[in-house]
């Protein structure tokens, strides 16, 4: 089946309070689920990354060979995901701005109401994503001229992390939905944030098509971690990142 999936990375909330009219721009680049992450442009499952916490920095390293028996295949006619996170927001107030207790109930309000459908999906998994992270850092000496995991840096720094991708998930079809899903187009949805207080959801087209082709995932799942050096050469810990799908995002460009 070939994949065709409209990717709504951006979407215009119209909020009206009491005479307050705004513009809210939310951007669902990178955005979080509890299945994984949106996948905005990223690599591969194996596809390692270095991550710049303090310059907000993000860049692809390489792709780590994984060995097909490490990773999970697994299926079904379709799922859903729900509650979504990890929008930002960009206001233009035109008769003054909402508060941002309302912008944080818009963004919980956001948060609940939002869903991925995806039918005809395949996920893939890699059992123990250390494993073969572990088999490329033996390669590794310190003595390397050329050293494009920044190693040193990594182990001197609090600052420097890497991201694996470390599992996906696939569709023959997906869509993105605020509020109720029978709307299809995203036009005139209205969303109740507090009383007296609704959003009007309309997408923008600013974001191509994107995720064709057989096999390009919709979700990606990330294992996060840092280097250490010991006795017996480089050692990984799992480590969470602060503000990683801004960091991403960001970065773009660079994945």
């Amino acid at each position: 089946m070939i994949m065709n999936i409209k990717k709504f990375t951006l979407f215009l909330v119209l909020l009206t309070l009491c005479g307050c009219n705004a513009d809210v721009l939310v951007d669902t680049n990178f955005a979080t689920t509890p299945a994984g992450m949106l996948n905005s442009g990223m690599g591969e499952i194996g596809t390692l990354y270095l991550i710049n916490a303090k310059k907000m920095e993000a860049r692809r390293i390489e792709t780590i060979p994984v060995e097909e028996g490490a990773v999970r295949n697994s299926g079904s006619a379709s799922l859903e995901i729900s509650q979504l996170e990890g929008f930002s927001f960009t206001v233009s107030a035109k008769d003054g701005s909402p508060t941002q207790d309302q912008l944080a109930k818009a963004t919980a309000a956001l948060s609940s109401q939002s869903r991925l459908v995806l039918t005809d999906y395949s996920k893939s998994e890699i059992r123990a994503p250390w494993e073969p992270i572990v088999a490329q850092l033996r390669l590794r000496t310190p003595t390397s001229e050329i050293d494009p995991w920044s190693l040193d840096e990594a182990i001197r720094s609090n600052d420097i992390f890497y991201v694996f991708v470390a599992g996906s998930i696939s569709a023959g079809s997906a869509r993105f939905y605020i509020g109720e899903k029978e709307d299809s187009d995203g036009n005139g949805i209205s969303l109740n944030i507090e009383k007296n207080l609704d959003a009007s959801i309309k997408f923008t087209n600013r974001s191509q098509t994107a995720w064709q082709g057989r096999g390009v995932p919709v979700i990606i799942k990330l294992y996060t971690f840092r280097v250490t050096k010991g006795a017996n050469g480089y050692r990984i810990s799992s480590a969470r990142i602060p503000n990683l799908s801004g960091i991403l995002a960001k970065s773009a460009a660079s994945l």
